[in-house]
């Protein structure tokens, strides 16, 4: 009693010392996320979705982990139709809601989503110059540069009739997760706190106003199955990345060739593809290796054109490291090796590897 009688005699003596802070809301939010509408004008160029932070994105977007996380390495084969031979890659995932109406292909880079009977409005195609005569598809992606509607590509992105993902059940692509409903998809990138639900009819972006947990559950692992989940992510090799002296000039774009992101080895390499400057004989590259997800180095010190690695199918230390020889445009593989956790090449760089930067 004598201590709150005390603090009673504070608040008194100094005036508002105890009153509670004004309160200052900031802006306010829709409650409800809106789906996508066709804009007024089209475009000049293709741009990311701009996604407002809604009330309801959070525990739309959470109920992706609530899903039943399935072995991805069921999900690599895919078919041009119900009718035609199966064929599977080992750096795609594929998978089809229930109702065969939606079908998704994506990586650890990312996911590419589309409606094969849609009554989404369509996303016009941009009318800025350098467009060209590429093929304008109605393609939803999701990854490192946000959330697009529509995307230039002549060929095919998304592989259809890949195996069903049933409702209820989550795939994980890295860093994007995929929960499979009764002939829709609810989609979250966790690096951003952005995703989507795409049904039949609609297309709506979400953004979570709050940083959303991470999905933290291992994916289960079929031990003689041909494909493993991805312990690298898109943000790991970005912080990776990141993590490497600053070699001249040389811009990353944040792609990566993610060739070996599925394989069952313990080791596997990933290139890092930088942005190629004026005068640059091809784009500057650095590969990058990871033992069991954990970053272990890189095949050289710094950049170089062309350069290219990849791990050995059999021998589970061996490296294959290939360089670009210019100006006669050979290519020359030499080997190296992963010991002691690092890796060393086993044979001089070769005369005409140009470094980068």
């Amino acid at each position: 009693m004598r201590t709150l009688g005390f603090l009673g005699l504070a608040c008194l003596l100094v005036v508002g010392a105890c009153a509670p802070a004004p309160h200052n809301p900031g802006p306010s939010i829709p409650a409800t996320a809106v789906p996508y509408a066709s804009p007024a004008q089209p475009p000049a160029a293709s741009e990311p979705l701009v996604i407002q932070p809604s009330s309801d994105a959070r525990e739309r977007l959470a109920r992706v982990a609530d899903g039943a996380l399935v072995d991805s390495g069921g999900f690599h084969e895919w078919a041009p139709s119900r009718a035609a031979p199966v064929s599977s890659d080992v750096s795609l995932i594929h998978f089809s809601t229930s109702d065969g109406n939606i079908h998704c292909s994506g990586s650890i880079g990312g996911i590419f989503c589309e409606v094969r009977e849609s009554g989404i409005p369509k996303a016009p195609r941009p009318t800025g110059p350098g467009n060209g005569p590429v093929a304008w598809q109605q393609v939803i992606e999701l990854g490192p540069t946000g959330l697009r509607y529509g995307l230039f590509n002549g060929s095919v992105v998304v592989f259809p009739d890949g195996n069903t993902l049933p409702a209820g059940s989550t795939i994980r692509f890295g860093d994007v997760e995929c929960l499979s409903g009764q002939g829709d998809i609810t989609c979250v990138d966790y690096s951003s706190d952005t995703g989507f639900q795409l049904t039949r009819d609609a297309l709506t972006p979400l953004r979570s106003a709050e940083a959303l947990p991470r999905d933290t559950r291992v994916e289960p692992r079929t031990s003689r199955g041909t494909y493993c989940g991805a312990l690298v992510t898109q943000q790991i090799l970005t912080d990776a990345l990141n993590s490497l002296p600053r070699t001249g000039n040389i811009k990353w774009n944040n792609r990566f060739y993610d060739l070996e992101a599925y394989s069952c080895r313990a080791l596997q390499a990933f290139i890092a593809e930088g942005e190629m400057s004026a005068g640059d004989p091809t784009a500057p590259n650095q590969v990058l290796f990871f033992d069991r997800g954990r970053f272990v180095g890189t095949a050289t010190d710094r950049p170089y054109y062309g350069l290219w690695g990849k791990t050995d199918e059999t021998d589970p230390t061996l490296i294959h490291v290939r360089f670009l020889l210019l100006p006669s445009r050979k290519q020359v593989t030499i080997p190296a090796r992963y010991t002691n956790g690092r890796v060393q090449l086993l044979e001089p760089i070769p005369a005409g590897a140009v470094p980068a930067g």
